[in-house]
């Protein structure tokens, strides 16, 4: 019998242990490893103890080694001409981070290169001949177009850039299509970010180029790190390497523009983790190209002047404070729309020149809400743009593609997505995917899910426990931070917290032992709770720091009376 917690959603207990089993600290690290599909002795040594990425082979992380080789031997080529290299990048923090990376490792050789970032309301996503038309003509020694973060999927547009006379090398991460560009070098692999394509490729030159003393030299590590955890990469294997190093990076960074961001974001280095790279350090990069210009935010990365770096992290900072105020009112007027649509297993929203920039996130809060994918819309005379969401267990790129057809574009990855589609064509094709995604998605697929990796007594909970999860650090997709059970748990005592009393704050008793307990976002529950109820309790265990002394936390993620 399924167990469902008060947040409505259902718990799935990963391992159990028999009665006769004594559980200790290394059998629960091997059973979190195991929940993480992290099975035999060599995948374990490389997650307890990830290789430093530059011990990584290009094959390690699904990269050609000759086309890294191609690709350096072709930018030398160019070099060599004194041409100019286009960076033609994304305008997201992947993107932004992957050009940042290789215009470095570039500029620092004494090429002559320039990064460019569309406009994503007047370009929109990915390499464009017409752009890089208007390029050539600013700058006639132009000779080369290297991707990054996009061009995987560019057929048309790269061979229109061919037929300029430039070379073109595609460095992407995003799902093939049927065919690939006929690009000079295509450098592609789906197991990395952009950025993490383009620190490769960073790293092959730097090898084959060495100059030393260079101003703008450095590993890009910080950067690599950003782009990885702000592009949602699973981070285990390889990933995990890029980002327990990148974090290192990124706590010891020379970067005097993400100082200063760090300054305004009221974080500090030495003390960021990957929830601050997701929630504080990637929103603040990403709002620029959503609302603003992508470049910016670039230039913050790369910038050596002080008060430059001050000026563009507050205005990073303001803008984001405006990207968050008309997400959350473009998200009041989409779940209207949302809630009609509720009898269908996908959500297809669409409205009058909704921000592109901010649609993605539109949908996204709309999956978190209503547990289905949603596609949301903004319309626009002649041709219209989609960003899409999904929930896991379906490919949303995978099945957008039986409609490719009826797109201008289509590009992402299985839980995200974009498109651009005639707006006499919406309609159709809302018809169409509805229909399909009834047929395709699963009942069970739309019930939210609570992962639990095992249950616990109170009494296996001290500071032993603590250091053996700290070794799972750094968390993220596919490793996230370990989820407890624990059973018949005594309520001591229980308030609201926080603004508006959104929050609870408890104090539970088990096994002889005593915890403080919060509860973000289920203030709206402590009527169900009095003083000696006895409630299951789905939980993350923490560390609490106040005033300086440290105590052991929980952090309930949802609970049901027992």
């Amino acid at each position: 019998m399924a167990i469902i917690g008060v947040s409505g959603k259902i718990w799935e207990i990963k391992s159990s242990l028999d009665s006769k089993s004594k559980l200790d600290i290394n059998r629960l690290t091997t059973i979190l490893l195991e929940n993480r599909g992290i099975k035999d002795k060599k995948e374990r040594e490389f997650f307890l103890n990830p290789p430093h990425p530059f011990k990584l082979k290009a094959s390690d992380v699904g990269l050609d080694e000759e086309k890294l080789e191609e690709a350096v031997a072709k930018i030398k080529e160019v070099g060599k001409k004194g041409q100019s290299i286009i960076i033609y990048g994304d305008y997201d923090a992947d993107g932004i981070t992957g050009s940042a990376i290789l215009w470095e490792a570039l500029y620092s050789r004494g090429f002559k290169v320039l990064p460019y970032l569309p406009d994503r309301a007047k370009e929109g996503y990915g390499v464009r001949a017409e752009s890089v038309a208007r390029l050539k003509k600013k700058y006639p020694d132009l000779g080369m177009v290297i991707t990054v973060d996009n061009g995987i999927v560019a057929f048309d547009e790269v061979k229109r850039i061919k037929e300029m006379g430039l070379e073109v090398v595609v460095s992407d991460h995003h799902k093939k299509g049927p065919k690939i560009p006929a690009a000079d070098v295509v450098i592609h692999t789906e197991k990395i970010s952009g950025a993490g394509v383009s620190w490769f490729l960073s790293s092959f030159l730097k090898k084959k180029m060495e100059v030393k003393n260079s101003f703008y030299d450095n590993d890009g590590l910080d950067l690599l790190a950003i782009g990885t955890i702000a592009d949602q990469m699973p981070l285990v294997g390889v990933n995990r390497s890029f980002a327990k190093y990148g974090i290192e990076a990124i706590n010891n960074t020379k970067r005097k523009g993400l100082i200063e961001l760090f300054k305004e974001a009221g974080i500090k280095k030495g003390e960021i983790g990957t929830y601050e790279m997701n929630y504080v350090i990637a929103p603040r990069i990403n709002a620029m190209g959503r609302i603003s210009h992508a470049l910016e935010s670039l230039h913050l990365l790369c910038t050596k002047n002080q008060e430059k770096a001050r000026d563009l992290a507050l205005h990073l900072s303001r803008v984001n404070q405006e990207r968050q105020n008309m997400v959350d009112k473009l998200v009041e007027e989409v779940r209207i729309k949302a809630t009609r649509e509720l009898g269908n297993k996908v959500l297809v929203v669409k409205g009058r020149d909704y921000n592109e920039g901010i649609i993605g996130l539109v949908a996204g809060k709309l999956v978190e809400e209503f547990y289905r994918p949603a596609v949301v819309i903004s319309e626009k005379k002649g041709f219209s743009k989609a960003s899409v969401r999904s929930v896991a267990g379906f490919d949303i790129t995978k099945g957008l593609r039986e409609f490719e057809s009826m797109f201008e574009s289509l590009g992402g990855h299985s839980m995200a997505a974009g498109f651009s589609i005639k707006t006499d064509k919406i309609d159709s094709f809302k018809e169409k995917f509805i229909r399909y995604a009834n047929k395709k998605i699963k009942d069970s697929l739309l019930q939210p899910k609570l992962y639990v990796d095992l249950e616990v007594d109170f009494d296996f909970i001290d500071d032993k426990l603590l250091l053996a999860l700290s070794l799972f650090e750094p968390l993220g997709i596919d490793n996230p931070s370990p989820i407890f059970l624990s059973r018949k748990v005594r309520v001591l005592d229980a308030k609201n917290m926080g603004k508006d009393g959104k929050h609870l704050r408890l104090v539970l008793n088990h096994s002889q032992r005593i915890f403080e307990a919060v509860a973000f976002g289920f203030g709206n529950s402590l009527s169900r709770i009095k003083r000696d109820t006895f409630l299951d309790i789905v939980f993350g265990i923490d560390k609490n720091n106040w005033n300086g002394i440290e105590k052991i936390e929980l952090r309930l993620k949802d609970f049901k009376i027992s």
